[in-house]
C-alpha cells in the first residue's frame, strides 16, 4: 500500500522540496514498519529497541554534520568548477 502511494505521489508536482519531503516520510513509515514486524522488536525486549533507535539518531548526527560542514566549503568547490570551464 505504501509502495503504491510512493509512486502515486510522483505523479503530483509538489516542487522539488515539497517531492522529496513526502518521499522521505512515506520512506520513514515503511522502515519504522520494516524494524517494528519484521524485524520483531516489537516483541523483543524494550532494550533492543532503544539501542537500534540510539544507533539511528547517532546516523542522522553524523550526517547532519557531514552536510553541514559541506555547506562550509560549498562555495569553494563552486569557485574551483567555474575557473576550469572558464579554462576550457
Amino acid at each position: 500500500m505504501l509502495t503504491v502511494a510512493t509512486v502515486s505521489v510522483t505523479s503530483f508536482d509538489l516542487g522539488a522540496q515539497g517531492n522529496l519531503v513526502v518521499a522521505m516520510i512515506i520512506a520513514t513509515v515503511k522502515a519504522a514498519l520494516v524494524c517494528t514486524f519484521f524485524m520483531h522488536l516489537l516483541w523483543d525486549k524494550k532494550f533492543h529497541a532503544v539501542l537500534f533507535l540510539t544507533s539511528v539518531l547517532f546516523l542522522i548526527l553524523f550526517l547532519s554534520l557531514t552536510s553541514n560542514d559541506r555547506g562550509e566549503y560549498q562555495h569553494s568547490i563552486d569557485e574551483y568548477r567555474a575557473q576550469q570551464l572558464q579554462a576550457k
